[in-house]
């Protein structure tokens, strides 16, 4: 095992630099989900591998995704979103809201999407699908933290879609 930080000034604690701290993280196998949000006729998505139980009492999920992304707006507004995991099946799919080349209702036309109880979209055929009412932001880095009170879900019985080391990944059994 390597250990890498980085000299602090006196009386500082050390700091990682964020290179080796993103390679660290690169080795752990993460959930893709697809975190949507929608407000009137106007609904987006992005992809995320950043997203955990932050309490079962209530029920409530901590997202993360880029601060800029316009999927914050929609959030706020609408004071809801949606968590959408992906089975190993739906790669595509996280691709397509992974390209920042598309935004907004083009990304759309992958998978088939309904409509939860708080308004946002949600993804049909996935493993899990949590539908949350907006409690707190909290911008950090640059990312903007998501957390939501679950108020609906709904889970299937395949395989997750992993990421790790830069790429998507399949679970198999030995």
């Amino acid at each position: 095992m390597t250990v890498q930080t980085t000299r602090a000034g006196e009386g500082e604690r050390p700091v990682v630099a964020t290179d080796a701290f993103r390679n660290a993280m690169g080795h752990l196998a993460m959930p893709v989900a697809v975190v949507a949000a929608g407000d009137g006729g106007e609904r987006d998505a992005v992809t995320t591998t950043t997203l955990c139980s932050a309490s079962v009492d209530p029920p409530t999920l901590i997202v993360s995704v880029n601060r800029h992304s316009p999927l914050n707006a929609l959030a706020e507004r609408s004071r809801a979103f949606s968590v959408n995991v992906l089975t190993d099946e739906q790669a595509t799919i996280g691709r397509v809201f992974s390209d920042a080349r598309r935004t907004g209702e083009r990304r759309f036309g992958q998978g088939t999407w309904t409509t939860g109880a708080t308004g946002s979209p949600l993804l049909e055929d996935t493993l899990a699908t949590f539908d949350c009412e907006l409690v707190q932001t909290l911008d950090y880095g640059p990312n903007r933290i998501l957390i939501g009170r679950v108020v609906a879900i709904g889970f299937g019985e395949k395989q997750p879609l992993l990421y790790r080391d830069g790429f998507f990944r399949r679970l198999t059994t030995s």
